[in-house]
C-alpha cells in the first residue's frame, strides 16, 4: 500500500518497492519512474492515463496563471522533453510503454490545450477529447505508439493531443460566442 495523502492505493507486485530491487536502481532511475509515474499517479491500478491526465491540470492551471504564451511554450517542450528521457530510462526498467509511465499524458493534454482560452468548459472538453484520441489512436499516433524507447511512449500523446486541440480550436471558432 502507498499513501497519496487521502487516497491507499493497492499497487501491482512489479511496482511495489522491495528493497532487493530498490539497492540495485540508481538515484537517477528512481528519479525517472518519480517523474514518469507523475510522482506515482501512474501506478494507480485502473485508468492510469486518466487519472496522469487529471494529474496534470493542477500543473496546466500553474501555467495558465504566468499569463505568458512563451511560459507555456516553454513548459511544453520541457515536460515533452523530460517525458521522453524519463520514459526511456523506464522502458528499459519496467518494459515495453508501462502502463505506469504518464508523463505522456501531460504533455499530450499541454498540447491539446495550447492557445485554448482557459474556463472549465475547455478544460473539461480538452480532457475529454484528449482522452478520446488517446484510446482510439487515430494515425499515425497508433504507429507512434510502436516505436520503441521514451520517444515511442510520448510521440503518440503529443499526436492525440494536436488531434484534440484542432477538434477543440475547430469548436471554439463554431460556437457562438459566449458558450465556451
Amino acid at each position: 500500500m502507498i499513501s497519496w495523502g487521502v487516497a491507499w492505493v493497492s499497487l501491482p507486485p512489479e511496482f511495489v518497492a522491495r528493497p532487493e530491487v530498490d539497492v540495485q536502481r540508481s538515484v537517477g532511475q528512481r528519479l525517472a519512474l518519480a517523474v514518469a509515474t507523475l510522482g506515482g499517479v501512474g501506478y494507480m491500478p485502473i485508468a492510469s492515463g486518466t487519472w496522469g491526465t487529471l494529474a496534470t491540470i493542477p500543473l496546466y492551471l500553474l501555467i495558465m496563471a504566468a499569463g505568458s504564451p512563451w511560459v507555456y511554450g516553454i513548459a511544453l517542450v520541457l515536460v515533452t522533453a523530460i517525458g521522453i528521457a524519463s520514459a526511456d530510462v523506464v522502458e528499459k526498467l519496467l518494459g515495453k510503454d508501462p502502463s505506469a509511465v504518464v508523463i505522456d499524458e501531460a504533455a499530450g493534454f499541454l498540447v491539446t490545450m495550447f492557445a485554448v482560452p482557459l474556463t472549465v468548459s475547455t478544460v473539461a472538453a480538452g480532457f475529454f477529447l484528449f482522452r478520446l484520441f488517446d484510446v482510439i489512436k487515430v494515425q499515425p499516433a497508433r504507429a507512434l505508439e510502436r516505436q520503441h524507447g521514451g520517444f515511442g511512449i510520448v510521440a503518440d500523446d503529443l499526436v492525440c493531443g494536436l488531434y484534440a486541440n484542432l477538434v477543440l480550436q475547430l469548436g471554439l471558432r463554431l460556437l457562438p460566442a459566449g458558450a465556451a
